[in-house]
Order: C-alpha cells, then structure tokens, then sequence
C-alpha cells in the first residue's frame, strides 16, 4: 500500500521523515481499509501531509461534533 500511496501522492518524497509518519500514523488511528488510504492520499491535492494537524483536526473535528467516522467521510 505505501508504494500506491507515493504513486498516488509524489508530494511525500518531499517531506520529513517524520511528518511523513506521523501522516501515514493516522490511517491506523482512523483505521481506514487500503481502498480508502489510496482515495484519500489520491484526493487529497497534498493539503492534508502539509500540516498533520490537519488531517486530525477534520476528521476528529467530524467525529466529535457530528458523530461522523473517520471511514464514512472517505
């Protein structure tokens, strides 16, 4: 699955190697199926690896005040 991420999502050989596994980090926190990394990593347009927060703040955002998880967003 993480070479289809980086196929999908080139903008991740640009970052740290730290923020890039704090990206990658999330998908088992929301636990998303391999179809839904690779949608969301080809669909993001690289906006949420620029910041981690984020990635956190929407889907926990979704969550907290709305009931949604993480898997029904994507």
């Amino acid at each position: 699955v993480v070479d289809e991420i980086f196929k999908k999502f080139p903008y991740l050989f640009c970052c740290d190697t730290t923020k890039m596994q704090s990206f990658l980090g999330h998908f088992r926190k929301y636990r998303f199926s391999n179809p839904q990394i690779l949608a969301l990593a080809a669909q993001s347009g690289g906006l949420l690896a620029c910041k981690p927060s984020n990635f956190v703040g929407m889907f926990d955002y979704l969550k907290i005040n709305y009931a949604i998880k993480a898997s029904e967003v994507v």
